[in-house]
C-alpha cells in the first residue's frame, strides 16, 4: 500500500460506487395469532402490507382444530382447490405497497402448509405474475413446515405488488383429490430488503484536458425530481454548480452527467444531491478530482472496457497497477498506441508512465 500511496499523489481520484439508499429492511410476518387475524403481525418501514384475502370464498380465521402447526391458530380456506395449473389456482394473497417515492426488493418467502385429503395436492407461491413451485402436498396427514421459497429478480418494486400462496392439483397423488377439502397455512413470512427511493449505480469523476465531468447512473427512480451538483476547492465551503432534471419514475438504467468547464487547478471536490418531488434531499459521498489543465498530458477514456490512450507526444516505460498496488502489466509505450484493458478484471487501475500517473476504471 505504500507504493500505491506514492502513485496516488497528484492523481485524479475516481470513485465508482454501487449505492443504494437503504432506509429499512426486515420481514413482513403473518402468524394469524391475534385479532384481526388476517393482518400482518410484523411490518417493514415504508412498505404497507394489506390483510390476507382469498381469491374465492372467505378466509377462515382463528382455526385451532387439530394440531397441525406448532404456532397456532392458523387460517384456512375450503373448497375450490381442484384447478390443474398454478396460474389458475385458488390463492391466499397479500398486497405490498411502497410509500410514494420508494421501492423495495423481496429476497425470501416461507410458510407452513397442510391440506386435507380432498384439498390441493400441490402448493406454490407467486410475486406479481411470476410463479414459483413450492412442494407436493401429502394426502391429509403431514404438515409441510416450512416451505422456504427461492426468490429471484424481485428487485426495485415501486408499485403495489401481490404476493400469493396457491393450492392446486398437479396429479402428484392418486386418486386425484376432489378439491373440495381444506387448505391450511400458517407463519407466512416475506423477507424485504433494499427499501429505497433512488438506486444509484455509477458515481464517478471523469477527467478531460479542459474540464472535469461528474457522471452517475440510476437503476431505478421513483418520484425523483432532480439532482444538483455542488463544488468546493477545500471540501468545506460549497457552492452549487448546476441542476440536472431527473426522469421522475423509471425501472431501467439511466446515465446522467454534469460538465464542470475550467475547474480550479489542483484538487476539486464535488458532491451530488438528489431531490424527491416532496423536497426530500439525499446527499451522496464527496468525490475529489485533480485537474492539471489543458496543457497537460491526459488519459482517456477513464472508463475503459477495451483500451485506454494517452494524449500528446509521450513515450517511455509504462506500468498498469491495480488497486492493491500490484503491477499487472508493463511495456515500452509509444505515443498513439492503445493500451489494452480487455484482459483486466473489473476495478480501478493506475497507469504510470515515467513520472506521470493516471487512473481509469475497467467495467
Amino acid at each position: 500500500m505504500e507504493n500505491l500511496n506514492k502513485f496516488l499523489k497528484g492523481v485524479l481520484t475516481l470513485t465508482l460506487i454501487f449505492m443504494t439508499i437503504v432506509n429499512s429492511h426486515g420481514q413482513i410476518v403473518y402468524n394469524f395469532n391475534l385479532d384481526p387475524y388476517v393482518s400482518p403481525s410484523s411490518i417493514v418501514d415504508h412498505v404497507a402490507a394489506s390483510q390476507i384475502t382469498l381469491s374465492a370464498g372467505s378466509v377462515q380465521t382463528n382455526q385451532t382444530t387439530g394440531t397441525y402447526f406448532v404456532d397456532e391458530p392458523y387460517i384456512s380456506g375450503t373448497s375450490g382447490w381442484a384447478q390443474v395449473t398454478q396460474a389458475t389456482a385458488k390463492r391466499f394473497c397479500v398486497t405490498l405497497t411502497p410509500d410514494a417515492g420508494y421501492s423495495f426488493s423481496i429476497n425470501s418467502l416461507s410458510y407452513d402448509a397442510f391440506a386435507t385429503g380432498a384439498g390441493p395436492s400441490a402448493t406454490g407461491y407467486s410475486i406479481g405474475s411470476t410463479y414459483y413451485f413450492g412442494a407436493n402436498v401429502p394426502d391429509g396427514g403431514s404438515v409441510i413446515t416450512p416451505i422456504n421459497g427461492t426468490i429471484t429478480n424481485q428487485n426495485g418494486l415501486a408499485v403495489a405488488t401481490d404476493v400469493c400462496i396457491e393450492g392446486w392439483d398437479n396429479n402428484s397423488r392418486s386418486p386425484a383429490p376432489s378439491g373440495t377439502g381444506t387448505f391450511r397455512i400458517d407463519n407466512f413470512v416475506i423477507g424485504i430488503s433494499n427499501v429505497l427511493d433512488v438506486t444509484i449505480n455509477k458515481y464517478l469523476i471523469e477527467t478531460f484536458k479542459n474540464k472535469l465531468v461528474v457522471a452517475w447512473s440510476t437503476l431505478s427512480e421513483t418520484n425523483n425530481s432532480h439532482f444538483t451538483i455542488e463544488h468546493s476547492t477545500d471540501g468545506k465551503k460549497w457552492s452549487e454548480l448546476g441542476r440536472v432534471e431527473a426522469q421522475l419514475n423509471r425501472s431501467n438504467e439511466k446515465d446522467y452527467s454534469f460538465e464542470h468547464k475550467d475547474p480550479a487547478h489542483g484538487i476539486n471536490y464535488y458532491r451530488l444531491n438528489q431531490f424527491d418531488l416532496d423536497g426530500t434531499k439525499t446527499t451522496f459521498d464527496v468525490l475529489a478530482g485533480f485537474f492539471k489543465g489543458s496543457e497537460e498530458t491526459f488519459l482517456f477514456p477513464t472508463i475503459a472496457p477495451d483500451a485506454v490512450y494517452i494524449s500528446g507526444e509521450t513515450k517511455g516505460r509504462l506500468q498498469v497497477i491495480d488497486a492493491q498496488g500490484r503491477v499487472i502489466q508493463q511495456m515500452n509505450y509509444q505515443s498513439g498506441n492503445p493500451i489494452p484493458t480487455t484482459n483486466l478484471s473489473s476495478g480501478q487501475y493506475f497507469l504510470k508512465l515515467e513520472d506521470q500517473t493516471f487512473t481509469f476504471f475497467k467495467p
